[in-house]
């Protein structure tokens, strides 16, 4: 295992390398632009990044007794108050109708 480990990292420096010289090579002029292009910031990677860790750690992160854990507590809190003024204004909408206005 060791050893297959090895081996992906080394293959994949040379992956990445071979990528890296393909689209410097093919945007050297977007590149090489005073003004640059947004798109090769590598912030969209790094969110990409973010997330993968986020959700990666999410069963440590956000049990409880941790730090984030009034995180889904919250997101549950919510959910249930659009439900619940969901279910209050259907019923005020079918007993408006009987009894007359509301307001």
């Amino acid at each position: 295992m060791f050893l297959t480990q090895c081996w992906g990292t080394v293959f994949g420096g040379f992956i990445s390398y071979v990528v890296m010289v393909s689209i410097v090579t093919s945007n050297a002029d977007v590149l090489t632009e005073g003004d640059g292009n947004a798109s090769w910031s590598g912030a969209t990677m790094q969110s990409y990044n973010t997330n993968a860790t986020a959700w990666a750690l999410a069963g440590y992160l956000y049990k409880a007794g941790q730090d984030y854990f009034m995180v889904p507590v919250g997101l549950a809190i919510g959910a249930a108050a659009v439900i619940a003024h969901r279910i209050f204004a259907h019923v005020r909408s079918r007993h408006s109708s009987v009894v007359g206005d509301l307001s």
